[in-house]
């Protein structure tokens, strides 16, 4: 894209098991070409100081697009797949990857696709197939989170409502501390699952065992 701005590549431990992606770049992040930085830094802040992640050995963090959009603007359906490539070759190196932590609604349709939600998504743990664009690599079972981008908080004004609000963020960080030290149990099994179908007959086959299988409580 010609009027892509700047280009940022993630930065922490590819080894790790655990992937925070967020959005794009922001006007500091290609100016000093380095992912999550200004306010956004607060996710990170967070997870270090109250949950005890080492953010350069614990996680690995990037953008669902490693360019800045012009103008700032939320990046499009054609630049997401356009850096899809990016995305999967990242997935696919971090060869111990189990949990993607999606920061925005951005960073999560890119993950589960067009249809998720993140308010629906918001303190439930799922889990789903990442499936490679054009099956240049093998489905990869992942884990998923999804919260708010942090720079959301900024926007509220009154003073109350900017305090729950982060008390609630913290809670959700919170649950991502519960599941990352879960993720080597082998009996770890999240209460929601998101699967993506390729075809109508894998479609009809889902629908079949949802509608018939005891073990499920709600579709």
């Amino acid at each position: 894209n010609p009027q892509a701005l700047g280009v940022v590549i993630g930065v922490g431990n590819v080894d790790a098991e655990m992937l925070l992606l967020f959005e794009a770049p922001g006007e500091n992040e290609a100016e000093v070409s380095f992912p999550v930085v200004g306010y956004s830094y607060v996710i990170i802040e967070w997870l270090r100081d109250r949950f005890g992640f080492d953010e350069l050995k614990d996680f690995y963090r990037s953008n669902t697009v490693l360019c800045r959009p012009a103008d700032n603007r939320t990046p499009t359906a054609g630049e997401l797949n356009s850096c899809r490539k990016n995305l999967d070759y990242l997935v696919h190196t971090m060869k111990n990857l189990k949990l993607i932590v999606c920061v925005g609604a951005t960073a999560l349709k890119a993950i589960e696709g067009e249809d998720s939600v993140l308010s629906l998504r918001q303190g439930n743990l799922g889990k789903l197939p990442y499936r490679f664009q054009k099956g240049v690599y093998p489905d990869k079972e992942i884990y998923t989170l999804a919260i708010k981008h942090p720079a959301s908080l900024s926007y509220i004004e009154n003073w109350r409502g900017q305090q729950k609000a982060v008390s609630n963020y913290i809670s959700q960080l919170a649950l991502i501390r519960s599941v990352y030290d879960k993720l080597d149990q082998p009996s770890f099994e999240p209460p929601y699952r998101h699967t993506i179908c390729r075809t109508e007959q894998e479609c009809w086959q889902w629908l079949d065992f949802l509608m018939n299988d005891s073990s499920v409580e709600n579709i």
